[in-house]
């Protein structure tokens, strides 16, 4: 099954449901003022240091400054 999962959507399932969290996440993070350990929590994710790590490997900016940025764009 993984096999052909990656044959049509060329990343392994592993990869694309973490792809789908980080962006719910992502979505979570710009539309709530929810606490980022919560949005980890949210997501499956127990740890929110490595929540950050992974979703900063991600978007190649933290949790933290992703939030930021959206937060000066509403001003």
């Amino acid at each position: 099954i993984c096999r052909l999962f990656k044959m049509f959507n060329h990343e392994s399932p592993y990869k694309y449901l973490l792809r789908r969290k980080m962006n719910h996440a992502y979505n979570r993070l710009t539309n709530t003022n929810l606490l980022i350990r919560n949005i980890a929590d949210e997501i499956g994710f127990d740890d929110p240091y490595h929540f950050s790590k992974v979703f900063k490997k991600m978007f190649m900016r933290s949790p933290r400054e992703i939030r930021q940025m959206n937060e000066r764009k509403k001003v």
